[in-house]
């Protein structure tokens, strides 16, 4: 089997609740065998060291949802109607923070003018 090329990996940011993760998109380019019965992504948070696998079935796309804050490795396969499976494809990975950052702190004013209009806020 020729070796598989992971082309391309889109990071979508989702809230869900308090907790916050993101949803990848995966597209790669088709293995040419004629007898390719699906693909598999596998995933995990070191590189080389894939602890997750989803099957994405015979298609060039698949969503892996809520992948947690951190940075991820994938790679990708693809199989034949026999059972074989390629070598992984290229490494992609990201880094994901999904989590806004903190406000600021010891925000101060300095009045400067000697006329002074205070609003409130609503």
């Amino acid at each position: 089997m020729k070796k598989l090329i992971l082309v391309l990996a889109i990071v979508f940011l989702m809230v869900s609740g308090p907790a916050f993760a993101a949803e990848l998109v995966f597209n790669w380019d088709a293995c040419i065998e004629d007898d390719i019965a699906g693909y598999r992504i596998y995933g995990g948070s070191a590189t080389g060291v894939y602890t997750e696998i989803k099957d994405a079935g015979n298609t060039l796309t698949y969503t892996w949802p809520d992948v947690p804050d951190g940075e991820w490795f994938f790679a990708a396969t693809c199989y034949d109607t026999a059972g074989n499976e390629s070598t992984y494809s290229n490494e992609v990975s990201v880094v994901i923070d999904s989590l806004p950052p903190g406000p600021p702190n010891n925000l101060s004013a300095t009045i400067t003018a000697t006329q002074v209009t205070i609003k409130t806020v609503e």
